[in-house]
Order: C-alpha cells, then structure tokens, then sequence
C-alpha cells in the first residue's frame, strides 16, 4: 500500500477473516442457540460498559456451549494475532473465566462478535521510515542498582546484523483495580 506522504509499506488487514468468523457465528447461534442467545446489530462497545466477567456468577454455562464458548475464544485470538488489537483485553479478560463459565459469558463473547461486523476493517501497517519521537519526553532512569552492569548476551555464532534496525513498540492496556472480585488489576501487552 502507498502512504499519503508516497512512502510504500507493508499492510496487513484481517477483514476477511473476521467477516466469514462473524457470519459463522451468525449461522452457529441460529442453528444451535437461538432458545438462548442471540447476535443484537450495530453495537458500538466490544463490551457492554457495566459487565465484569468476573462478577458473572447467577447461573452457569450449560456444558453444551463449553466448547463453543472456547473455540469462539480461540478464534478471537487469531483476530488478535491477525491485528484486530482492539479486543484484546476484553477477550483475555474472558479467557481467564474459563474454569466457571456462566452464561453472562458467553452473551459477552457473543457481543464482541456484534461488534466485529462493523469494525473489522482494521490494518497493521509496517511503514520502512522510523518515528520522529521525542526521547525528552521520558524521564531518565538508572536501572543499574536493580540490574547491575548487565549486557545483552548474544551467541558467539549469530549472523551478522544486515539491513535497517527494527524498532518494536510495545503498548500495554491496564484496568487499576479493574477486577471487582478480588481488585486485582488486569493488564495486558501487545508487542507490535
């Protein structure tokens, strides 16, 4: 693909991918679920904005939708891997449910998959220019009292470095307290 600024750079977007998981979810919850749940449309939230997971205890998952509600959860990690970042810490906070499901659970995997149709288009873009950032804007820290003197150990048969330098950005997402059962905080990392 081609920036606007005429750079050429590598892009990666899972719409397919997410379009043919949503419409077989779609088929899924007809066939299989329609006593139970249902796929509402347009909906602007991967979550609804009240619901914590792991407050979710009224009634537990019926086993039949166990293994549905995991592979639905399998398949949004693949979103994920394929860059659909944006649902990232509501599906880890309901991956880690699975030990007691219930059915408020699968309703909120379900919603996430009611968001999708409208926001699939998202796109990775690995652009070959480095960003211009401002390294004044991070406070200098002395790691060494923690660390010591250390060096990155590299292995005395490694290939010698060609081409550009690649740098990787981290973002992390974090809920302070987000956890209402036991205030734990929920944070997740996402390596680009």
């Amino acid at each position: 693909m081609q920036l606007k600024n005429g750079v050429w750079a590598l892009g990666l977007s899972p719409s397919k991918y997410v379009q043919e998981a949503v419409l077989n979810c779609k088929k899924y919850v007809e066939e299989n679920l329609t006593k139970f749940y249902s796929l509402t449309l347009l909906v602007p939230n991967p979550f609804h904005t009240d619901y914590q997971p792991e407050l979710d205890m009224l009634s537990k998952l019926l086993p039949e939708h166990f293994s549905y509600y995991q592979s639905l959860m399998v398949t949004y990690r693949w979103m994920i891997e394929l860059c659909r970042v944006g649902i990232l810490t509501k599906v880890y906070m309901l991956s880690s449910q699975m030990v007691l499901l219930c059915q408020g659970n699968l309703e909120a995997a379900l919603h996430i998959m009611s968001y999708l149709p409208v926001y699939h288009n998202s796109r990775l873009c690995m652009v070959p220019t480095y960003p211009s950032i401002d390294s004044t804007q991070f406070p200098v820290c002395n790691w060494s009292e923690y660390y010591g003197n250390v060096e990155e150990p590299i292995p005395p048969n490694a290939p010698e470095a060609m081409g550009k330098v690649v740098g990787l950005c981290m973002f992390v997402n974090i809920d302070h307290a987000g956890d209402q059962h036991t205030q734990r905080f929920v944070l997740v990392f996402s390596h680009i």
